[in-house]
């Protein structure tokens, strides 16, 4: 690996801890979901994560859930404190590494919300010089008409090999069709039972 791209992977890794994307086995190690319920986010949206599924809250105001591999988060942009205040300049941001596809809109909580796919292959570097390589399949979705700023949920599934159709491909589509926005009105979310 040369060294260009390793300061970009650097970057990009670091973009990652960033948006709340924390190495996956730190939601293993936890052993039990933890309650969000007490922060303002949560009273702004509700959601259904995948059965066992941990909960944590995200380093960028966020909440993130994961099974150890797989994590899917949601988090409110474009409002006070957040980095990214458009959703260009969020995407912008994703493009450091490898553009997001545009990809079929879909419907999530009675807004049409724009869909980005994007796959890319990540190295770990290993202590032994030896880089271990995954494939990221990433789902990404904006959901731009709201009272204020914009929501992103997102999807990441790595495997060692490229696939078309990757591991919780299914729990995530179901997790879509669950989510709903409050926006003024009391609710919560619903954490996987311990």
């Amino acid at each position: 690996m040369n060294m260009r791209t390793r300061f970009k992977t650097s970057l990009f890794c670091a973009g990652l801890l960033m948006l709340g994307g924390a190495a996956p086995d730190s939601f293993a190690k936890e052993g039990k979901a933890m309650s969000v319920e007490k922060s303002d986010l949560s009273k702004l949206f509700s959601c259904a994560p995948p059965q066992g599924w941990l909960a944590k809250p995200s380093s960028d105001g966020g909440v993130r859930y994961s099974d150890g591999r797989r994590s899917i988060s949601v988090v409110r942009h474009g409002v006070a404190g957040s980095p990214y205040k458009t959703p260009q300049e969020f995407l912008k941001f994703l493009s450091s590494m490898k553009t997001p596809e545009p990809s079929q809109a879909v419907e999530i909580a009675g807004r049409r919300a724009d869909r980005f796919i994007r796959n890319y292959e990540f190295s770990v570097g290993g202590d032994d010089g030896m880089d271990r390589k995954e494939w990221i399949y990433e789902e990404i979705v904006l959901i731009k008409k709201v009272r204020e700023g914009f929501w992103v949920l997102r999807f990441q599934s790595p495997s060692l090999m490229y696939t078309e159709k990757p591991k919780g491909l299914d729990l995530w589509k179901a997790f879509l069709k669950g989510f709903k926005l409050n926006e003024g009105r009391p609710g919560g979310l619903r954490l996987p039972s311990e």
